[in-house]
């Protein structure tokens, strides 16, 4: 009391000097507290907020393991698919889960704000901040208080009350899209302006090349070289790109997931935004990423450990339509060559007639002459010939044709008065992608190769070929990464390596619905014995790559008998290997026969003939394979072979003879 009467009654000049210094030292206290006393409070915060989440074992967490999109190696530990340093707040957050959590919480509790509120830590990560506050039990009034303003712009669009699993199915005549591909479908309430699904948007994860060459882009897909990313687009863009301009079906698999569930995927997909992974086109693809973002919806998903060896998508469709409970239903969206293939088998004969005729002549007029003004004869036919010329325009949006530009114009003026056209109903269930063989199998036989016998065994790691059932996949098509062969010679106690196919696709579509699509194959593959006229066994191991393009002829239903002939120009280039490798080319016709006979048995029969030019001499070269595969049950296939190869030169001859038979089993 003596001190406070003092400082009160000061009037001496020195009394009021003494009480200024004492006035001047409370405010530097003051401020020194000002500054310290927050940082002391922060850290003993952070130090309770660190020993709890590992009291708790939250770097163990499963769903703290998916937002980080950890995927765990039994040897090596858990590994972040996402390459992108900026997507881990310490160097050593890609391999370890405990440091980037120590990281995360770090960051969140101690890091300023800064001149760029947005990419502070709490608004770059929304996930993780929502499931940290959720398992510590915070608050938001225990963070700091940032204004993440672009984040929140985001959010507020996000509305939601549905999400699908979307399939495109596969398209052989583009490399990067040989497997199909998935991607997410956002569902917007219908309310509002939002009353068509054309504006509900989609989750796309894809590379981002920059090379145009079909090889470079398969050997840097094939090794990681480029950079995979997600991206949130509107889905009338993926329904032009895919159904209008590639002709490619879409299966939609809607999801069991609520409104709530969407929004924590959200969240991760904020987080990964403009971040990257290394592509990779066996594994980290447009298959098992946009899977482990699927499991951020719900714990009970795990979708990725459903799949086996090569996440191609239609496994990663098959995992998550295999798990029960997940697909609520599904829908079709047939593309424009569907759309055009169904209104014209509505077809009578003379109504084809005048569809030809008017492709042909593109005179309206004359070739529509002999039908009545508003005859459904008259209407059918017209509008086949608008979904002919969308397929062949790859017309969609917008978009106007070239070829077809003035006789479109008069089929639509004259389509006016008409009335409305037949509704589209067929779904090609045959063709449904979630429905097809699993793309592994087994095979266990027996070979005789120039009269020695052999134990075989045969192995297809993925996708599919023509003498399995096309259930679920392409007509015609035939996709196969690094199948391969061994062989036992009891006679010799010797194991050989004697076949690789490194990849051999074949695309064999008929004349149909008057299109005449191209037919090609491409193999690029190692045989251990080959014909060869230069070594005492007359047999040499080969290195080639082959080619032939032609067209096919077609006949017969998909359900019942269906034939299809092939002829080719094939060309080949390699080595032979005869003690010193060898270069040669050759070139000559092929033929393909293949007959599917009520889906149960299947017959494939080739033949080529060839001129190979090696260094010095030319040889003639013909082989000829039938093969034959019969449906057992669901997953077992018996399979027979007989092959032959003949090399001849200056009347010097050799011969191989091959025949096979095998037991096989899809896993």
């Amino acid at each position: 009391m003596p001190i406070l009467s003092w400082l009160l009654n000061a009037r001496s000049r020195a009394d009021r000097k003494v009480l200024k210094w004492v006035a001047q030292a409370l405010v530097c206290l003051s401020l020194c507290l000002s500054v310290h006393i927050p940082s002391a409070l922060a850290s003993a915060s952070l130090d309770v907020v660190k020993a709890q989440a590992r009291q708790l074992k939250l770097s163990e967490d499963k769903e703290w393991l998916r937002i980080l999109f950890y995927v765990p190696f039994k040897i090596f530990g858990p590994s972040g698919m996402f390459d992108d340093p900026a997507f881990y707040l310490t160097p050593a957050g890609k391999t370890d889960p405990q440091a980037e959590l120590d990281a995360t919480l770090e960051a969140f509790l101690t890091q300023e704000v800064g001149s760029e509120p947005d990419q502070h830590p709490l608004c770059r990560f929304p996930a993780r901040k929502a499931w940290l506050s959720q398992r510590l039990g915070l608050a938001a009034s225990d963070w700091a208080t940032v204004p993440c303003q672009q984040f929140d712009k985001w959010w507020a669009q996000r509305n939601y009350d549905r999400m699908s699993l979307v399939f495109s199915s596969f398209f052989a005549d583009s490399p990067p899209s040989l497997f199909g591909h998935l991607f997410i479908r956002l569902h917007r309430p219908r309310t509002g302006v939002h009353q068509s699904d054309l504006l509900d948007e989609v989750i796309n994860y894809a590379a981002y090349p920059e090379d145009d060459n079909a090889i470079v882009y398969a050997l840097k897909g094939g090794l990681g070289g480029y950079p995979g990313r997600f991206s949130l687009l509107p889905y009338y863009m993926k329904i032009q790109e895919y159904n209008n301009l590639e002709s490619r079906d879409l299966w939609e698999y809607e999801l069991d997931a609520n409104p709530d569930q969407i929004k924590k995927m959200l969240l991760s997909l904020w987080e990964l935004g403009p971040v990257y992974a290394n592509y990779y086109y066996f594994d980290d693809n447009c298959s098992y990423i946009p899977l482990q973002l699927l499991e951020t919806v719900r714990s009970d998903w795990n979708f990725t450990e459903r799949v086996k060896y090569w996440a191609t998508p239609s496994e990663g469709l098959k995992s998550v339509v295999g798990t029960p409970g997940v697909v609520r239903g599904e829908r079709y969206r047939p593309s424009a060559l569907s759309r055009y293939a169904e209104r014209f088998d509505q077809l009578a004969p003379r109504e084809i007639a005048a569809l030809k005729e008017l492709i042909a002549q593109q005179k309206l007029q004359t070739s529509l002459a002999a039908f009545d003004q508003a005859s459904a004869a008259k209407r059918k036919v017209i509008d086949a010939a608008l979904e002919y010329i969308d397929f062949k325009e790859k017309l969609g949006a917008d978009e106007l044709p070239e070829k077809f530009a003035q006789l479109r114009g008069e089929l639509l003026q004259s389509r006016r008065s008409l009335g409305p056209a037949d509704r589209l109903q067929r779904t090609p269930l045959l063709r449904n992608p979630a429905n097809g063989d699993s793309e592994s199998w087994l095979m266990l036989g027996a070979s005789r190769v120039s009269e020695q016998s052999r134990l075989r065994l045969s192995w297809q790691p993925v996708l599919h070929d023509l003498l399995s059932d096309d259930n679920g996949y392409a007509d015609g098509m035939q996709i196969q990464i690094m199948p391969m062969q061994f062989e036992y010679v009891p006679e010799a106690s010797r194991l050989l390596f004697s076949r690789v196919d490194v990849l051999n696709l074949i695309s064999l579509h008929g004349e149909e619905r008057l299109l005449t699509p191209a037919s090609w194959r491409f193999r690029l593959a190692y045989e251990r014995e080959s014909v060869c006229l230069t070594t005492p066994s007359h047999l040499c191991s080969k290195s080639a790559m082959e080619f032939g393009y032609g067209y096919a002829v077609s006949a017969g239903t998909e359900s019942q008998v269906r034939v299809t002939m092939a002829g080719l120009i094939a060309g080949a280039g390699g080595g032979l290997g005869r003690g010193s490798h060898e270069a040669f080319i050759q070139a000559g016709p092929e033929v393909f026969i293949l007959m599917d006979w009520y889906r149960l048995l299947r017959l494939q029969l080739r033949g080529d003939l060839a001129q190979r030019g090696l260094r010095g001499s030319n040889e003639q070269l013909s082989e000829w394979e039938g093969s034959v595969g019969l449906t057992l049950a669901q997953s077992v296939n018996l399979r027979g072979t007989y092959r032959m190869e003949r090399a001849l030169s200056n009347n010097d001859v050799a011969e191989k003879e091959e025949y096979a038979l095998g037991l096989l089993h899809y896993f």
